[in-house]
């Protein structure tokens, strides 16, 4: 039994400025030095894999420091994708609590300094796994970090249903067989990191997007694709052992009002069907972190580990590590404190230009309130 709660992220980290530039630059369609690029990015992958050891963080990534955003990465390792004038399922239908509220939703959607134009993706084209990105990305996290294990570095990679909700197919004949290409593909995008020795995280924002459609598409049936998503990404882990599988579950990490998410209760006996041991979720920002109450009768699967996050990384303001501490305390007295692995609740940086806290200084003095509130949280009350 551990005698500690554990600490860990959710993947997107700060990247370094010169980085940064470089890769909104080759969103923009310019040319790039790519081996200057690579270079850049395996000192930064150094660097922030230095840091999270320097903070105590326990289960360290890369920061995807290499990619453009957690889900736009995939078009460097999937071809058949390509740029469409289709507007797909994204914007307002989707966030239905911004289109409420139209002038804030144009200040927040408004193209920023330093930030690539919004290109929209379909599949229009036989999809087909490249082996040589993620190849790359795992042999400069290795360089990094030393060995990869399970029990101290994860990576991170999207789901099936995830890819689906954002791209849509205008190639394949039928849905189903869209579905079957994501599928084979990304299962070997997974195994092949876990092959490499990390746990692998997979990414599902796209659960309560799907849920969030139901306010705005006629006959939405969300859960009929909740449980298509499920049902695809238990397929493609299937051959991966459960402890050594992570599934992150987020509302948008957008700084939005977040009135009209759905409530965690209709999707959390979904979720707890997925594979992976590990299950992320939110639970620090002031819409979700009620919630916790939920999981004192909730049906927990035993063998399940609860990520809750206990850091928001909307803010700038900083957790006090006692609060932090309650937030985590709350988790331990429900499943046990070997059972808790803490984190924040989404990635500080899940589109490489948008950062919300606004400093990634501020990222890390975060990450280091985590580290000491897990540690107040270890330490049985006197």
């Amino acid at each position: 039994m551990s005698a500690a709660i554990r600490t860990t992220h959710v993947g997107s980290l700060p990247r370094p400025p010169e980085v940064l530039e470089l890769l909104v630059a080759r969103e923009d369609d310019q040319e790039v030095d790519e081996l200057r690029l690579a270079e850049l990015v395996r000192s930064g992958v150094e660097e922030v894999v230095r840091r999270q050891r320097v903070l105590g963080i326990d289960v360290i990534g890369d920061g995807e420091i290499g990619r453009p955003s957690f889900n736009t990465y995939l078009f460097d390792r999937i071809s058949g994708f390509g740029a469409t004038s289709k507007s797909g399922r994204r914007g307002t239908t989707t966030f239905p609590d911004l289109a409420e509220f139209p002038e804030y939703a144009k200040k927040l959607f408004a193209r920023r300094e330093g930030q690539p134009a919004l290109k929209m993706w379909s599949c229009q084209a036989p999809i087909a796994r490249r082996g040589e990105p993620l190849a790359r990305e795992l042999e400069a996290f290795r360089a990094a970090a030393g060995e990869l294990t399970p029990e101290t570095t994860f990576v991170t990679a999207v789901t099936p249903a995830q890819i689906v909700m954002n791209f849509e197919n205008e190639y394949y004949t039928t849905e189903d067989e869209y579905w079957g290409a994501l599928v084979a593909a990304m299962r070997d995008e997974y195994e092949a990191a876990a092959a490499a020795g990390a746990t692998v995280q997979t990414d599902s924002p796209e659960v309560v997007i799907n849920a969030n459609l139901r306010l705005t598409v006629a006959n939405w049936d969300w859960r009929a694709h909740v449980e298509r998503g499920i049902e695809a990404l238990n397929a493609a882990t299937e051959r991966i052992p459960r402890s050594q599988l992570r599934y992150h579950l987020c509302w948008g990490n957008y700084v939005g009002p977040h009135h009209l998410d759905i409530e965690l209760q209709e999707v959390l006996p979904m979720i707890m069907r997925v594979r992976a041991q590990t299950i992320s979720f939110e639970a620090a920002n002031p819409r979700h972190e009620h919630e916790w109450e939920i999981f004192e009768h909730a049906e927990i699967p035993d063998d399940k580990v609860l990520m809750p996050g206990v850091i928001d990384p909307k803010t700038p303001i900083v957790e006090h590590p006692r609060l932090v501490a309650q937030r985590l305390r709350r988790f331990a007295d429900i499943v046990g404190i070997e059972r808790v692995l803490a984190a924040p609740d989404c990635g500080f940086a899940t589109s490489s230009w948008m950062l919300n806290v606004g400093d990634p200084e501020i990222t890390w003095k975060k990450l280091g309130s985590l580290v000491e509130g897990a540690e107040i949280a270890s330490t049985p009350p006197r």
